[in-house]
């Protein structure tokens, strides 16, 4: 899909195809509801100008954990699957699209609070946790 692709380019947070899929489909399916896109052909979709200004917002609020200030609240948007093995990890610790989130600590290790569960992350897997900054 090019907008798959223009996201991607847009966003650069994407390390894999599986990253570009989970971006879009995140986006794509509050765009399609808003008007904020429109289809030309079998899954080809442009942004409207609207589009284009929302998309703007959504990079200053779809950012990772690494990006995050401490005590920021945040949603998980989505876990990078790149490393299939610590994305089922991570997922067992409950980290999944929508559970809230609070950064605790950024200095030796992220620590990040999950309702009643502190984890402490390596930077390269807080990277690949991207949230909804509230």
């Amino acid at each position: 899909m090019k907008l798959t692709e223009d996201l991607v380019e847009l966003l650069r947070y994407a390390k894999t195809q599986t990253d570009a899929q989970a971006i879009s489909h995140e986006i794509l399916e509050e765009a399609e509801h808003e008007g904020l896109i429109v289809c030309r052909g079998d899954r080809h979709f442009e942004l409207t100008s609207l589009g284009h200004e929302t998309l703007a917002r959504i990079q200053d609020r779809l950012v990772s954990v690494s990006q995050l200030n401490l005590h920021d609240q945040a949603k998980i948007a989505y876990v990078s699957q790149r490393n299939y093995a610590r994305f089922q990890k991570l997922c067992a610790f409950g980290l999944s699209a929508g559970v809230p989130l609070s950064l605790r600590q950024k200095f030796p290790s992220f620590v990040i609070q999950c309702e009643e569960t502190q984890i402490a992350l390596e930077e390269e897997i807080a990277h690949d946790i991207f949230v909804w900054k509230e």
